[in-house]
């Protein structure tokens, strides 16, 4: 059995392919009109990755306001420095995994903040570069990992963990009718040889489940891909860690938005809400979604609900 370790954030929709060879963050202008950045205002982006939203904040809250942008991925760094360098101090970058906020926020003093933002994709970059082994649409080594650093990848995984582990954890990610049968694909497919590849992967899983059945706007093994990164970067136990967190963090009247793209992530941040609304009130009825025009130019933001809170003073 693999060990449990420490690990980081969340995920993106449905692995598919983009031709987009850079990151767009998804509902900045709702993101942006929620949390209301002026002159003074201090924020913190949980999931940095190249910068863009880190970049619209702090472009809105000059002169003065600060941004603490964190990302767990090292791989981020120069992009993050191309698109922040230019606001100096305004601008604190860190290397962490979000569910370290409190602690880094703590380090750097950098408490009862105005806002706080958390967008649970991973970037396009990730998807679109098979080094990071985790997209359906580019066949590379198996690994998923957020940090390159982590010991354990999705390859391990795969090939290593029992059938009855394989089916629970797939049944946790909605793959309720066709775990345990994708998980003794897994088994039996590496019983001849290690599966070294999303593209082998995803063709083990896809041939697992009746054509009858698969998803008409996602790849089958889509839900496959997610359990592996989940459970690669313990994502559950930092997403909810970082939402006990957030609390501590914000001032009386500070704005927590969330972005989720599946029901996995959406069940948590709504659990949240529901078992502290003594602490929470939550700013809209329904999650903001992206409009037709905004699927039209990125159709990875297709599956994107926004939900928002504000801590009660």
């Amino acid at each position: 059995m693999i060990p449990d370790r420490d690990l980081p954030n969340g995920d993106k929709n449905s692995l598919a392919p983009s031709s987009s060879p850079s990151h767009i963050p998804v509902l900045l202008i709702e993101v942006l009109e929620i949390m209301n950045p002026s002159p003074g205002k201090n924020f913190i982006d949980l999931t940095t990755g190249p910068g863009n939203m880190s970049k619209a904040l702090l472009l809105a809250n000059a002169p003065d306001g600060k941004v603490l942008s964190l990302d767990c991925d090292p791989r981020t760094v120069t992009e993050q420095n191309s698109n922040l360098a230019e606001f100096g101090s305004r601008s604190i970058r860190r290397c962490a995994n979000f569910s370290d906020v409190l602690e880094v926020a703590r380090a750097e003093n950098f408490l009862e903040v105005d806002g706080i933002l958390g967008d649970l994709g991973v970037s396009s970059i990730m998807l679109d570069h098979p080094e990071y082994g985790m997209s359906i649409g580019h066949d590379g080594r198996l690994d998923m990992r957020f940090n390159p650093e982590l010991e354990f990848s999705a390859y391990e995984l795969v090939n290593n963990l029992p059938e009855d582990e394989l089916t629970t954890m797939l049944r946790g990610m909605d793959e309720k009718r066709f775990g345990g049968r994708i998980a003794r694909s897994i088994v039996r497919a590496r019983a001849n040889r290690p599966i070294e590849t999303t593209g082998e992967l995803a063709e083990i899983v896809s041939n697992a489940i009746p054509k009858r059945f698969h998803p008409k706007r996602i790849h089958p093994a889509t839900k496959t891909f997610l359990a592996l990164r989940a459970r690669v970067n313990l994502e559950r136990e930092s997403l909810e860690k970082c939402l006990g967190d957030a609390g501590e963090i914000l001032k009386g009247g500070g704005v927590f938005a969330i972005i989720c793209y599946s029901s996995f992530e959406d069940r948590i941040v709504k659990a949240m809400y529901a078992n502290n609304r003594d602490r929470w009130e939550r700013m809209t009825s329904k999650p903001v979604t992206p409009g037709n025009d905004e699927i039209e130019r990125n159709p990875r933001s297709r599956s994107a609900r926004l939900r928002t809170y504000r801590k009660i003073a």
